[in-house]
């Protein structure tokens, strides 16, 4: 008999723990997104504003997350879980600026369809996503990343500060990009390309553009793949 109601003291306890760590929150519609510390985001398009949240070992009432005049931040309040992660699933309907900071990753499962868009990755955070946009602002600073595939009309990017870009596999009409600090970028640009060189930064370039402004200086470096 004892047996049996440890059996079931345990099974409603994990039980418990399960629905702690498992939540699903509902919010305002946003078309731009902040997320701070660590978490890992998967990006879905839908046709509703929705947050699906897991979590092992972090609270969720930790977990922040509201919308402001069309933004959605989302953070871990407390400094206590530096080795722990939450994962969230966003599902949104659209969006104008990503911005991912201190560790966090955006991860995208569809590809990312509009006319422009603002991605900002800093302090060691990681954006991810195939896109077909035409005007695309790209920033990576702090050692951060931004891995992005697909096809855009042209490309503004600043990277700086051991920040990387990874872009071989976006396929753009016009690119300016300028670079600092041991930055790092990897583009492929078919028409005009505008680029400026800095301070130990490093650029790595595929296709045949038509026009070209290359300027270094202090160590910076240019490397043309498609001569």
């Amino acid at each position: 008999m004892k047996s049996v109601i440890i059996i079931l003291l345990l099974t409603i306890f994990s039980h418990l723990g399960f629905s702690q760590n498992s939540e699903e929150r509902k919010i305002e519609p946003f078309d731009k997104i902040d997320v701070f510390g660590n978490i890992k985001v998967e990006m879905k398009a839908g046709q509703n504003n929705l947050l699906q949240i897991k979590s092992e070992n972090i609270p969720l009432i930790e977990l922040k997350s509201n919308v402001k005049n069309g933004e959605l931040d989302i953070k871990i309040s407390s400094n206590l879980f530096k080795d722990e992660f939450i994962y969230i699933t966003i599902f949104y309907t659209d969006l104008k600026e990503i911005s991912a900071n201190g560790s966090a990753e955006i991860k995208f499962s569809d590809t990312l369809k509009c006319e422009k868009l603002t991605i900002t990755s800093t302090s060691g955070a990681r954006v991810i996503l195939k896109a077909e946009i035409d005007t695309l602002f790209l920033n990576a600073y702090q050692g951060a990343q931004i891995d992005i595939s697909g096809k855009s009309k042209s490309i503004d990017s600043f990277v700086n500060n051991g920040g990387v870009l990874s872009a071989t596999d976006l396929i753009c009409d016009d690119a300016k990009i300028k670079m600092n600090t041991k930055g790092k970028a990897e583009i492929t640009v078919n028409k005009k390309l505008y680029a400026t060189i800095n301070t130990g930064a490093s650029l790595s370039y595929f296709g045949k553009p038509e026009f070209e402004e290359i300027k270094t200086s202090l160590g910076g470096k240019v490397s043309k793949w498609d001569e």
